[in-house]
């Protein structure tokens, strides 16, 4: 009697439903926060009245617009082949594939004379990797999972290391995953969609 499963079928298809909201709504957030982020740059720039073909500006924006654009398609499954894919190609080969824009930052700051907007900016830069790390962790099904496994193993090692201020060691270390993921999950997702690179 197929009408026995109706009401399996009409709940699975709502927790699709709320599922694929919550993805709009994740991405929606992201945006909001790159555009936040933008300005942020904007507004730093312009205060200090820097050139805006200085490299740096080029790199902050190309970043955040570029991140923009892919976040429809970001998550640990969606990037998995991805990431085996690149595993296998030559060290030189694949560092041509995966422009960290991060490392290339950090020599064009130098040449900025103020220091407050080199802190500034530099934090706009780790804001940015942090928050696309928290997109690619907790906007998927995949990332809800690799979340889980992380959070067993930082527990482990909380428990192990036994560290003196637990909370401040933890948000540390949550930080540094989340920025790292981040820079990591931006790289994947170019190389998966080369039309959204843009020029430094």
């Amino acid at each position: 009697m197929p009408f026995l499963y109706l009401p399996d079928a009409v709940s699975l298809a709502l927790l699709i439903i709320a599922l694929n909201l919550l993805r709009r709504s994740a991405i929606a957030h992201c945006q909001q926060e790159l555009h936040r982020l933008r300005l942020d740059v904007l507004l730093c720039w312009t205060d200090k009245e820097l050139p805006t073909a200085h490299q740096a500006y080029g790199n902050l924006r190309s970043q955040m617009s570029s991140a923009s654009e892919l976040l429809a398609g970001v998550s640990p499954a969606r990037l998995f082949f991805v990431r085996g894919r690149c595993q296998k190609t030559a060290t030189n080969a694949c560092q041509q594939l995966l422009p960290d824009w991060s490392k290339g930052l950090e020599p064009s700051l130098q040449t900025l004379d103020d220091r407050k907007a080199r802190e500034k900016l530099r934090r706009i830069q780790l804001e940015f990797d942090i928050s696309f790390g928290m997109f690619f962790l907790l906007g998927s099904i995949s990332g809800w999972m690799v979340t889980g496994a992380i959070l067993f193993k930082l527990m482990r090692r909380m428990l192990s290391q036994r560290p003196a201020n637990r909370t401040d060691w933890a948000f540390d270390l949550m930080e540094r995953i989340f920025s790292r993921l981040g820079r990591r999950a931006l790289r994947l997702a170019l190389v998966s969609q080369p039309s959204a690179r843009y020029p430094v």
